[in-house]
């Protein structure tokens, strides 16, 4: 009775995106597998945390997780699920994250990864030896306004591209909404890569993977 008490109390912790599949242990994790969950958590939880009047201060602090390409997308995104509109119209905070009640660990294990092969790599316009991985990031987002703090369960994929020799040289290359798996509703917006003019004013990290 106990054993079945705590596995019900771990499960309403949990993103409902997540619950459908056991978490992955770290223990079984490469460490460079580790490192880009690790990495891909804390750049989205990053993009997506700003004060309501803080939009574009944000974008321009934290450009190096984006090339330009990416940035467009990024910005789709948070108009399409109204979280931007919400932030500047509603005048409401936005953080970004893990739920607070699921350890560390265990929301590593919730990020689904797949790393990218050769033999797929090409149609993402990306050289043999470029190293891509595909990673689902199960998130909560909060719009807070004063006391009051409204909670979402939120899902992303990004396409995270190794672009140096060091252990935290990447940069999402690709950025798409999980819409079938959010509470967060997605409206109709089309992407249209000509818009989004704040990706144009800001220098985003630029791609160079010649001997990489």
């Amino acid at each position: 009775m106990r054993r079945f008490f705590l596995i019900f109390l771990l499960a309403s912790f949990i993103p409902m995106q997540a619950q459908a599949r056991a978490p992955k242990s770290t223990l079984m994790m490469s460490d460079e597998e580790l490192r880009v969950r690790k990495w891909a958590l804390r750049a989205v939880s990053e993009l997506m945390t700003f004060k309501h009047d803080g939009f574009l201060e944000n974008l321009e602090s934290n450009r190096h997780y984006l090339t330009k390409d990416s940035c467009k997308q990024f910005v789709w995104i948070m108009e399409a699920f109204q979280i931007r509109t919400n932030a500047e119209e509603g005048q409401e905070d936005i953080t970004t994250g893990r739920s607070e009640r699921v350890p560390y660990k265990i929301a590593l294990g919730f990020i689904k990864l797949k790393h990218v092969s050769e033999k797929h790599i090409e149609k993402y316009g990306l050289p043999d030896h470029a190293r891509l991985w595909e990673v689902e990031i199960p998130l909560v987002v909060g719009f807070k306004k004063g006391i009051i703090e409204r909670k979402y369960n939120y899902a992303t994929e990004v396409k995270v591209l190794k672009i140096g020799h060091g252990k935290n040289d990447y940069v999402i290359y690709k950025m798409n909404p999980e819409g079938n798996r959010n509470s967060l509703r997605m409206d109709d917006t089309k992407y249209t890569p000509s818009r989004y003019d704040e990706c144009k004013q800001i220098n985003f990290v630029e791609l160079n993977l010649k001997g990489q």
